[in-house]
Protein backbone atom coordinates (compact mmCIF):
# COMPACT_ATOMS: atom_id res chain seq x y z
CA UNK A 1 0.00 0.00 0.00
CA UNK A 2 2.70 2.24 0.65
CA UNK A 3 4.71 1.39 -2.44
CA UNK A 4 1.29 2.48 -4.43
CA UNK A 5 1.25 6.03 -2.77
CA UNK A 6 4.73 6.74 -3.39
CA UNK A 7 4.24 5.89 -7.09
CA UNK A 8 1.43 7.56 -7.42
CA UNK A 9 2.94 10.80 -5.18
CA UNK A 10 6.14 10.66 -8.08
CA UNK A 11 3.30 10.47 -10.99
CA UNK A 12 1.72 13.54 -9.65
CA UNK A 13 4.84 15.78 -8.84
CA UNK A 14 6.16 15.03 -12.56
CA UNK A 15 2.79 16.26 -14.03
CA UNK A 16 3.11 19.03 -11.70
CA UNK A 17 6.28 19.82 -13.24
CA UNK A 18 5.41 19.25 -16.68
CA UNK A 19 2.47 21.81 -16.58
CA UNK A 20 4.84 24.32 -15.30
CA UNK A 21 7.26 23.99 -17.71
CA UNK A 22 4.88 24.43 -20.26
CA UNK A 23 3.25 27.51 -18.29
CA UNK A 24 6.35 28.80 -17.95
CA UNK A 25 7.37 28.60 -21.76
CA UNK A 26 4.31 30.00 -23.06
CA UNK A 27 4.63 32.93 -20.46
CA UNK A 28 8.34 33.61 -22.16
CA UNK A 29 6.27 33.12 -25.50
CA UNK A 30 4.04 35.79 -25.02
CA UNK A 31 6.74 38.58 -26.04
CA UNK A 32 5.35 39.50 -29.69
CA UNK A 33 5.87 41.74 -32.10
CA UNK A 34 3.95 44.60 -30.23
CA UNK A 35 5.97 44.48 -27.19
CA UNK A 36 9.39 44.52 -28.61
CA UNK A 37 7.84 47.89 -30.87
CA UNK A 38 6.65 49.42 -27.33
CA UNK A 39 8.23 48.40 -24.50
CA UNK A 40 6.01 50.43 -22.31
CA UNK A 41 3.60 47.68 -22.29
CA UNK A 42 5.60 44.89 -21.61
CA UNK A 43 6.44 43.69 -17.82
CA UNK A 44 6.94 46.81 -15.68
CA UNK A 45 10.72 45.60 -14.81
CA UNK A 46 11.28 47.61 -18.52
CA UNK A 47 13.12 50.99 -18.15
CA UNK A 48 10.82 53.74 -19.39
CA UNK A 49 13.60 55.42 -21.14
CA UNK A 50 14.16 52.08 -23.63
CA UNK A 51 13.42 53.93 -27.49
CA UNK A 52 9.90 52.91 -28.73
CA UNK A 53 8.58 52.53 -32.67
CA UNK A 54 7.45 55.73 -33.90
CA UNK A 55 6.09 56.97 -37.13
CA UNK A 56 8.04 59.11 -38.98
CA UNK A 57 6.91 62.65 -38.19
CA UNK A 58 5.35 64.07 -41.45
CA UNK A 59 5.22 60.46 -42.80
CA UNK A 60 2.10 58.40 -42.36
CA UNK A 61 3.63 55.66 -44.09
CA UNK A 62 6.78 55.43 -42.33
CA UNK A 63 8.02 53.80 -39.23
CA UNK A 64 11.05 53.96 -37.40
CA UNK A 65 12.79 50.92 -35.10
CA UNK A 66 14.78 50.96 -32.36
CA UNK A 67 18.10 48.95 -33.49
CA UNK A 68 17.21 46.20 -31.08
CA UNK A 69 13.83 45.81 -32.80
CA UNK A 70 15.16 45.59 -36.35
CA UNK A 71 17.57 42.71 -35.32
CA UNK A 72 14.94 40.70 -33.14
CA UNK A 73 12.19 41.26 -36.31
CA UNK A 74 14.87 40.36 -38.38
CA UNK A 75 14.90 42.44 -40.78
CA UNK A 76 17.35 42.99 -43.68
CA UNK A 77 17.59 45.24 -46.76
CA UNK A 78 19.59 45.08 -49.85
CA UNK A 79 19.82 47.54 -52.73
CA UNK A 80 17.71 46.66 -56.25
CA UNK A 81 19.59 46.29 -59.06
CA UNK A 82 18.48 46.58 -62.95
CA UNK A 83 17.11 43.80 -64.35
CA UNK A 84 18.43 40.93 -65.63
CA UNK A 85 17.46 38.58 -68.35
CA UNK A 86 15.15 35.92 -66.62
CA UNK A 87 15.72 32.57 -66.46
CA UNK A 88 15.61 30.54 -70.25
CA UNK A 89 11.64 29.37 -71.13
CA UNK A 90 11.96 26.07 -72.37
CA UNK A 91 8.85 24.59 -74.07
CA UNK A 92 8.38 20.99 -75.59
CA UNK A 93 6.56 19.94 -78.78
CA UNK A 94 6.93 18.26 -81.97
CA UNK A 95 7.66 18.57 -85.83
CA UNK A 96 4.93 18.50 -88.53
CA UNK A 97 4.44 19.50 -92.16
CA UNK A 98 4.53 23.32 -92.70
CA UNK A 99 0.76 24.09 -93.91
CA UNK A 100 2.36 26.43 -97.18
CA UNK A 101 4.79 22.93 -98.23
CA UNK A 102 1.96 20.81 -97.85
CA UNK A 103 -0.32 19.90 -101.02
CA UNK A 104 -3.48 17.58 -101.60
CA UNK A 105 -3.92 16.48 -105.29
CA UNK A 106 -7.10 15.40 -106.50
CA UNK A 107 -8.44 15.56 -110.20
CA UNK A 108 -10.53 18.58 -111.13
CA UNK A 109 -13.13 16.11 -112.92
CA UNK A 110 -14.54 13.30 -111.98
CA UNK A 111 -14.02 9.87 -113.74
CA UNK A 112 -11.72 6.27 -113.50
CA UNK A 113 -8.07 6.03 -112.75
CA UNK A 114 -6.58 4.58 -116.07
CA UNK A 115 -2.93 5.49 -115.47
CA UNK A 116 -0.50 6.06 -112.37
CA UNK A 117 2.71 8.52 -112.67
CA UNK A 118 5.92 6.61 -113.07
CA UNK A 119 8.74 6.97 -110.78
CA UNK A 120 12.59 6.17 -112.24
CA UNK A 121 14.41 3.68 -110.37
CA UNK A 122 18.16 1.24 -111.13
CA UNK A 123 18.49 -2.16 -109.43
CA UNK A 124 22.13 -2.38 -109.23
CA UNK A 125 23.66 -2.37 -112.74
CA UNK A 126 20.57 -3.31 -114.54
CA UNK A 127 19.79 0.03 -116.98
CA UNK A 128 16.98 1.90 -115.60
CA UNK A 129 13.38 1.09 -115.31
CA UNK A 130 9.63 2.84 -114.32
CA UNK A 131 7.24 1.56 -111.58
CA UNK A 132 4.45 3.33 -110.56
CA UNK A 133 4.50 6.55 -107.81
CA UNK A 134 4.64 4.93 -104.40
CA UNK A 135 5.11 6.20 -100.99
CA UNK A 136 8.33 8.58 -100.55
CA UNK A 137 9.03 9.06 -104.06
CA UNK A 138 10.00 12.62 -104.78
CA UNK A 139 7.92 14.38 -107.94
CA UNK A 140 8.75 17.73 -109.57
CA UNK A 141 6.48 20.46 -110.58
CA UNK A 142 4.72 19.30 -113.52
CA UNK A 143 5.19 15.82 -113.19
CA UNK A 144 2.08 13.39 -114.43
CA UNK A 145 0.91 11.70 -111.36
CA UNK A 146 -1.96 10.28 -112.08
CA UNK A 147 -4.48 9.77 -115.33
CA UNK A 148 -8.11 9.79 -115.22
CA UNK A 149 -10.26 9.08 -117.73
CA UNK A 150 -13.43 11.69 -117.39
CA UNK A 151 -16.61 10.92 -119.29
CA UNK A 152 -18.05 14.59 -118.35
CA UNK A 153 -14.75 16.29 -119.58
CA UNK A 154 -14.61 14.41 -122.77
CA UNK A 155 -18.30 15.24 -123.59
CA UNK A 156 -17.75 18.69 -122.96
CA UNK A 157 -14.86 18.65 -125.62
CA UNK A 158 -16.85 17.01 -128.00
CA UNK A 159 -19.70 19.62 -127.88
CA UNK A 160 -17.01 22.36 -128.76
CA UNK A 161 -16.58 20.20 -131.69
CA UNK A 162 -20.10 20.01 -132.65
CA UNK A 163 -20.57 23.44 -132.17
CA UNK A 164 -18.03 24.91 -133.69
CA UNK A 165 -18.62 22.56 -137.08
CA UNK A 166 -22.02 23.83 -136.95
CA UNK A 167 -21.52 27.28 -136.81
CA UNK A 168 -18.94 27.30 -139.98
CA UNK A 169 -21.71 25.40 -141.78
CA UNK A 170 -24.42 28.16 -140.85
CA UNK A 171 -22.00 30.51 -141.54
CA UNK A 172 -21.12 28.98 -144.87
CA UNK A 173 -25.01 28.81 -145.24
CA UNK A 174 -25.70 32.56 -144.67
CA UNK A 175 -22.97 33.76 -147.30
CA UNK A 176 -24.84 31.99 -149.60
CA UNK A 177 -28.31 32.78 -149.10
CA UNK A 178 -27.00 36.50 -148.23
CA UNK A 179 -26.79 36.45 -152.00
CA UNK A 180 -29.80 34.53 -152.81
CA UNK A 181 -31.62 37.25 -150.46
CA UNK A 182 -29.99 40.28 -153.10
CA UNK A 183 -30.87 38.67 -156.08
CA UNK A 184 -34.63 37.80 -155.17
CA UNK A 185 -33.86 34.49 -155.08
CA UNK A 186 -34.57 34.00 -151.34
CA UNK A 187 -37.60 34.70 -148.98
CA UNK A 188 -36.68 37.06 -146.02
CA UNK A 189 -38.04 34.94 -143.93
CA UNK A 190 -35.70 31.94 -144.59
CA UNK A 191 -32.64 34.41 -144.37
CA UNK A 192 -33.65 35.78 -140.84
CA UNK A 193 -33.82 32.26 -139.65
CA UNK A 194 -30.11 31.33 -140.84
CA UNK A 195 -29.05 34.36 -138.98
CA UNK A 196 -31.02 33.14 -136.00
CA UNK A 197 -29.44 29.98 -136.76
CA UNK A 198 -25.66 31.51 -136.74
CA UNK A 199 -26.24 33.49 -133.36
CA UNK A 200 -27.36 30.10 -131.54
CA UNK A 201 -24.40 28.70 -133.12
CA UNK A 202 -22.08 31.18 -131.49
CA UNK A 203 -24.32 31.14 -128.21
CA UNK A 204 -23.08 27.26 -128.04
CA UNK A 205 -19.56 27.82 -128.91
CA UNK A 206 -18.91 30.45 -126.00
CA UNK A 207 -21.04 28.37 -123.85
CA UNK A 208 -18.68 25.21 -123.89
CA UNK A 209 -15.63 27.45 -123.92
CA UNK A 210 -16.72 29.02 -120.98
CA UNK A 211 -17.39 25.85 -119.25
CA UNK A 212 -14.12 24.23 -120.30
CA UNK A 213 -11.99 27.66 -118.61
CA UNK A 214 -14.51 27.18 -115.72
CA UNK A 215 -13.14 24.21 -115.14
CA UNK A 216 -9.66 25.14 -115.64
CA UNK A 217 -8.94 23.56 -118.92
CA UNK A 218 -5.88 25.14 -120.50
CA UNK A 219 -6.26 27.39 -123.37
CA UNK A 220 -3.40 24.94 -125.15
CA UNK A 221 -6.28 22.06 -124.39
CA UNK A 222 -8.79 24.35 -125.88
CA UNK A 223 -6.92 25.80 -128.77
CA UNK A 224 -6.18 22.12 -129.97
CA UNK A 225 -10.25 21.18 -129.83
CA UNK A 226 -10.66 24.62 -132.18
CA UNK A 227 -8.07 23.24 -134.35
CA UNK A 228 -9.37 19.74 -134.67
CA UNK A 229 -12.90 21.50 -135.87
CA UNK A 230 -11.34 23.78 -138.16
CA UNK A 231 -10.09 20.57 -140.14
CA UNK A 232 -13.23 19.23 -140.13
CA UNK A 233 -14.86 21.70 -141.10
CA UNK A 234 -12.54 22.50 -143.96
CA UNK A 235 -13.48 19.06 -145.04
CA UNK A 236 -9.28 18.13 -144.17
CA UNK A 237 -9.75 15.86 -142.41
CA UNK A 238 -12.26 13.32 -141.01
CA UNK A 239 -13.81 13.31 -137.12
CA UNK A 240 -11.42 10.73 -135.25
CA UNK A 241 -13.34 9.39 -132.80
CA UNK A 242 -10.54 7.90 -131.32
CA UNK A 243 -8.60 10.92 -130.62
CA UNK A 244 -11.72 12.53 -129.47
CA UNK A 245 -11.48 10.14 -126.47
CA UNK A 246 -8.57 10.84 -125.65
CA UNK A 247 -9.56 14.46 -124.83
CA UNK A 248 -11.40 12.45 -121.47
CA UNK A 249 -8.02 11.80 -120.11
CA UNK A 250 -7.26 14.61 -117.12
CA UNK A 251 -3.21 14.58 -116.34
CA UNK A 252 -2.85 15.11 -112.78
CA UNK A 253 0.45 17.15 -112.12
CA UNK A 254 2.12 17.83 -109.00
CA UNK A 255 1.98 21.45 -108.09
CA UNK A 256 5.21 21.73 -107.20
CA UNK A 257 8.59 20.03 -106.07
CA UNK A 258 7.69 17.34 -103.02
CA UNK A 259 7.62 13.84 -101.62
CA UNK A 260 4.52 11.55 -101.35
CA UNK A 261 3.95 11.39 -98.31
CA UNK A 262 0.08 9.80 -98.76
CA UNK A 263 -0.76 7.31 -101.63
CA UNK A 264 -4.68 6.50 -102.20
CA UNK A 265 -5.76 5.19 -105.48
CA UNK A 266 -5.13 2.47 -107.67
CA UNK A 267 -5.76 1.78 -111.35
CA UNK A 268 -9.23 1.30 -111.64
CA UNK A 269 -10.60 3.52 -108.59
CA UNK A 270 -13.66 5.84 -109.30
CA UNK A 271 -12.92 9.32 -107.92
CA UNK A 272 -14.35 12.81 -107.32
CA UNK A 273 -12.74 16.24 -107.19
CA UNK A 274 -12.63 16.00 -103.46
CA UNK A 275 -10.96 13.04 -103.03
CA UNK A 276 -7.47 13.16 -102.25
CA UNK A 277 -4.85 10.94 -105.00
CA UNK A 278 -2.04 11.42 -103.24
CA UNK A 279 -0.55 14.14 -100.55
CA UNK A 280 2.68 15.86 -101.14
CA UNK A 281 5.29 17.70 -98.95
CA UNK A 282 7.89 19.73 -99.33
CA UNK A 283 10.70 18.33 -96.75
CA UNK A 284 12.78 20.41 -96.98
CA UNK A 285 11.18 22.73 -94.37
CA UNK A 286 9.50 21.63 -91.24
CA UNK A 287 7.39 23.01 -89.13
CA UNK A 288 7.42 23.40 -84.96
CA UNK A 289 4.86 23.24 -82.91
CA UNK A 290 5.58 23.42 -79.02
CA UNK A 291 3.53 24.29 -76.19
CA UNK A 292 3.52 27.07 -73.56
CA UNK A 293 1.47 27.80 -70.58
CA UNK A 294 -0.46 30.52 -69.73
CA UNK A 295 2.06 32.60 -67.80
CA UNK A 296 4.60 32.78 -69.71
CA UNK A 297 2.02 34.05 -72.92
CA UNK A 298 2.35 37.76 -71.59
CA UNK A 299 6.16 37.38 -72.32
CA UNK A 300 5.83 35.77 -75.07
CA UNK A 301 3.23 37.61 -76.86
CA UNK A 302 5.79 40.72 -76.32
CA UNK A 303 8.38 39.09 -78.53
CA UNK A 304 8.87 40.19 -82.08
CA UNK A 305 8.41 37.78 -85.05
CA UNK A 306 11.35 36.01 -85.97
CA UNK A 307 12.42 36.03 -82.06
CA UNK A 308 15.60 32.99 -81.60
CA UNK A 309 14.98 30.37 -80.31
CA UNK A 310 17.27 27.22 -80.02
CA UNK A 311 14.84 23.99 -81.10
CA UNK A 312 16.79 20.98 -80.73
CA UNK A 313 16.11 17.04 -81.53
CA UNK A 314 14.71 15.05 -78.47
CA UNK A 315 16.47 11.99 -80.45
CA UNK A 316 19.51 14.06 -80.82
CA UNK A 317 21.92 12.74 -78.27
CA UNK A 318 24.58 15.44 -79.69
CA UNK A 319 21.85 17.79 -78.68
CA UNK A 320 22.75 20.17 -82.09
CA UNK A 321 20.67 23.06 -82.41
CA UNK A 322 18.34 22.91 -85.82
CA UNK A 323 18.41 25.92 -87.80
CA UNK A 324 15.32 27.87 -87.70
CA UNK A 325 13.51 30.95 -88.61
CA UNK A 326 12.66 31.90 -85.04
CA UNK A 327 9.58 32.18 -83.09
CA UNK A 328 6.68 33.07 -86.28
CA UNK A 329 3.38 32.60 -84.21
CA UNK A 330 1.50 32.25 -80.65
CA UNK A 331 -1.50 30.24 -81.27
CA UNK A 332 -4.85 32.10 -80.36
CA UNK A 333 -6.83 29.21 -78.66
CA UNK A 334 -5.80 28.05 -75.43
CA UNK A 335 -6.37 23.87 -74.68
CA UNK A 336 -8.52 23.60 -72.40
CA UNK A 337 -6.95 20.20 -70.98
CA UNK A 338 -3.73 21.51 -70.82
CA UNK A 339 -3.60 25.35 -70.54
CA UNK A 340 -1.24 25.61 -73.15
CA UNK A 341 -1.41 27.42 -76.39
CA UNK A 342 0.73 26.61 -79.63
CA UNK A 343 3.62 28.68 -80.28
CA UNK A 344 4.66 27.86 -84.14
CA UNK A 345 8.03 28.22 -86.64
CA UNK A 346 10.07 26.52 -89.10
CA UNK A 347 13.25 24.33 -89.15
CA UNK A 348 15.49 23.37 -91.88
CA UNK A 349 15.35 19.92 -92.97
CA UNK A 350 17.57 20.37 -95.85
CA UNK A 351 19.56 17.44 -94.70
CA UNK A 352 16.38 14.47 -94.37
CA UNK A 353 17.30 13.55 -91.21
CA UNK A 354 14.38 14.92 -89.39
CA UNK A 355 10.91 13.44 -89.20
CA UNK A 356 7.34 14.56 -88.74
CA UNK A 357 5.76 13.92 -85.48
CA UNK A 358 9.43 13.80 -83.82
CA UNK A 359 10.04 15.45 -80.34
CA UNK A 360 11.65 18.54 -79.86
CA UNK A 361 12.13 21.35 -77.59
CA UNK A 362 12.47 25.24 -78.01
CA UNK A 363 14.53 27.17 -76.08
CA UNK A 364 13.77 30.94 -75.71
CA UNK A 365 16.49 33.42 -73.87
CA UNK A 366 13.83 35.98 -72.55
CA UNK A 367 15.41 39.66 -72.67
CA UNK A 368 15.49 41.97 -69.73
CA UNK A 369 12.21 43.82 -69.61
CA UNK A 370 12.77 47.24 -70.44
CA UNK A 371 12.64 50.38 -67.12
CA UNK A 372 12.29 47.36 -64.40
CA UNK A 373 14.46 46.36 -61.14
CA UNK A 374 14.53 43.66 -59.75
CA UNK A 375 14.60 42.22 -56.39
CA UNK A 376 13.67 39.04 -54.22
CA UNK A 377 10.31 37.64 -53.90
CA UNK A 378 10.43 38.36 -50.60
CA UNK A 379 10.84 42.00 -50.61
CA UNK A 380 6.88 42.36 -52.04
CA UNK A 381 4.01 42.44 -49.63
CA UNK A 382 0.42 41.78 -51.92
CA UNK A 383 -3.13 41.73 -50.43
CA UNK A 384 -4.57 41.26 -53.75
CA UNK A 385 -5.24 45.05 -54.01
CA UNK A 386 -2.33 46.73 -53.75
CA UNK A 387 2.29 45.61 -54.35
CA UNK A 388 4.02 47.35 -51.16
CA UNK A 389 7.33 47.43 -50.74
CA UNK A 390 9.37 49.10 -47.90
CA UNK A 391 12.49 51.51 -48.97
CA UNK A 392 14.82 52.03 -46.54
CA UNK A 393 16.01 56.04 -47.39
CA UNK A 394 19.29 56.13 -45.39
CA UNK A 395 20.57 52.35 -45.25
CA UNK A 396 23.01 53.97 -41.55
CA UNK A 397 19.25 54.96 -40.37
CA UNK A 398 16.46 52.36 -39.41
CA UNK A 399 13.56 54.07 -41.11
CA UNK A 400 11.50 52.50 -43.49
CA UNK A 401 9.09 54.14 -46.27
CA UNK A 402 6.16 52.10 -47.17
CA UNK A 403 5.72 52.71 -51.53
CA UNK A 404 3.01 51.17 -53.79
CA UNK A 405 4.67 49.73 -56.79
CA UNK A 406 3.93 48.48 -60.35
CA UNK A 407 4.99 44.95 -60.63
CA UNK A 408 6.13 44.17 -64.52
CA UNK A 409 6.80 40.02 -64.19
CA UNK A 410 6.85 37.94 -61.35
CA UNK A 411 9.05 34.96 -61.62
CA UNK A 412 9.66 32.10 -58.56
CA UNK A 413 12.70 33.98 -56.61
CA UNK A 414 12.54 37.10 -57.99
CA UNK A 415 10.25 40.48 -59.24
CA UNK A 416 10.70 42.70 -61.37
CA UNK A 417 9.00 46.21 -60.74
CA UNK A 418 8.91 49.40 -62.80
CA UNK A 419 11.57 51.68 -62.76
CA UNK A 420 9.58 54.17 -64.98
CA UNK A 421 5.57 54.58 -64.41
CA UNK A 422 2.84 55.37 -67.02
CA UNK A 423 0.54 58.12 -66.93
CA UNK A 424 -2.50 56.07 -65.43
CA UNK A 425 -0.07 54.39 -62.99
CA UNK A 426 0.87 57.49 -61.70
CA UNK A 427 -2.83 58.63 -61.31
CA UNK A 428 -3.09 55.65 -59.40
CA UNK A 429 -0.64 56.28 -56.80
CA UNK A 430 1.97 54.17 -57.83
CA UNK A 431 5.50 55.07 -57.57
CA UNK A 432 8.64 53.98 -59.00
CA UNK A 433 11.47 52.12 -57.63
CA UNK A 434 15.45 53.29 -58.93
CA UNK A 435 18.45 51.60 -59.52
CA UNK A 436 20.52 51.35 -56.21
CA UNK A 437 17.35 52.38 -53.81
CA UNK A 438 17.35 49.71 -50.88
CA UNK A 439 14.42 47.80 -49.98
CA UNK A 440 13.72 45.41 -46.94
CA UNK A 441 14.06 42.22 -47.82
CA UNK A 442 13.43 39.80 -44.85
CA UNK A 443 10.87 40.77 -42.14
CA UNK A 444 8.91 42.72 -44.59
CA UNK A 445 5.54 41.14 -43.34
CA UNK A 446 6.40 41.95 -39.42
CA UNK A 447 7.42 45.20 -40.53
CA UNK A 448 4.02 46.10 -42.25
CA UNK A 449 1.88 44.71 -39.59
CA UNK A 450 3.97 47.11 -37.37
CA UNK A 451 3.36 50.17 -39.62
CA UNK A 452 -0.65 49.06 -39.76
CA UNK A 453 -0.72 49.03 -35.90
CA UNK A 454 1.14 52.70 -35.60
CA UNK A 455 -1.25 54.02 -37.95
CA UNK A 456 -4.30 52.76 -36.18
CA UNK A 457 -3.16 53.66 -33.06
CA UNK A 458 -2.75 57.22 -34.42
CA UNK A 459 -5.61 57.43 -36.60
CA UNK A 460 -7.33 56.43 -32.51
CA UNK A 461 -5.87 59.43 -31.22
CA UNK A 462 -7.10 61.76 -33.19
Amino acid sequence: MKRRYFRWAVWASGVVAVVGLIGGLSAVGTINVRHWLNPSEQRPAVPSHVPQARLVPGNNNAIELPPDVVERLGVKSAAVEVAAAPRPLTLAGSLFFEPNRLGRIQSRFPGEVIAIGAASYQNGNHPTRERPLEYGDHVTQGQIMAVVWSKDLGEKKSELIDALVQLALDEGRLIDREKAYHIGALPEDTLNQTRKDVASDRNAVAKAERTLRTWKVTEEEINAVKEEARLVSEGKKKRDLKKELEWAKVEVRAPFDGTIVEKNLHVGNIVDPSFDLFKIADLRKLGVVVHAYEEDLRTLQALPPGYPWQVRAGADLNHRVLKSNGLQKIGLVIDPTQHTDPIMGVVDNSSGELRVGQFVTATVELPAPANVVSLPASALVEDGAASIVFVQPDPSKPRYVLRHVSVAMRLRDVVYVRSELTGPERKKGLQALKPGEVVVTEGVLELHAALEDLQARAKAQK
